[in-house]
């Protein structure tokens, strides 16, 4: 989060990646209740997955850190959950977004030229590590906090919720 931070302070960055962080934030303020799995979904990655193409990973570790601490206020969580929501969904989306420009060999979308087709390949592996990153810290926290299979909390609870990273993911790449 602090190479984050002091990476766009001292980038030239443009000011408009505040208003993907707003939507982002906003857009997680609006949940879906998925009753079969005990869980919520929001759209709010798609505009996290944008940002990151947009502007670089660091506005998506600042955004979706601070979407954590949202989450974790809104949803009266301790200090340890706290923490765990910001680290978790800002390293989730850092590595998905280093891998993303490694890879891609792209930079971030704003102000430059449009991407090749080929960018479609790319984007699904940032959202594969997005995905995997994500909800396997949350599904092992889970499950060492239970004391219940890691891989059975994440096959219950986290891998139904693929289709709506993969949503995600796709409406980022047509912004």
């Amino acid at each position: 989060m602090l190479s984050s931070t002091l990476t766009l302070l001292r980038s030239q960055v443009h000011a408009e990646w505040l208003l993907f962080a707003i939507l982002t934030i906003a857009s997680g303020m609006l949940t879906l209740k998925i009753p079969s799995i005990e869980t919520r979904f929001s759209v709010s990655e798609a505009f996290a997955f944008a940002s990151v193409l947009l502007f670089g990973p660091e506005v998506g570790v600042l955004t979706l850190a601070l979407d954590g601490i949202r989450i974790s206020v809104r949803w009266k969580m301790n200090r340890t959950q706290m923490l765990f929501n910001f680290a978790n969904l800002g390293l989730s989306v850092w590595a998905a977004g280093r891998i993303f420009f490694a890879l891609s060999g792209a930079t971030p979308l704003y102000g430059g030229p449009a991407p090749s087709a080929s960018i479609v390949a790319f984007v699904g592996v940032m959202m594969v590590v997005y995905f995997a990153v994500n909800t396997g810290l949350t599904a092992s926290a889970v499950g060492l906090s239970t004391r219940r299979s890691v891989r059975k909390v994440w096959t219950e609870h986290y891998w139904p919720l693929l289709p709506s990273y993969v949503a995600g993911a796709s409406v980022a790449r047509g912004q």
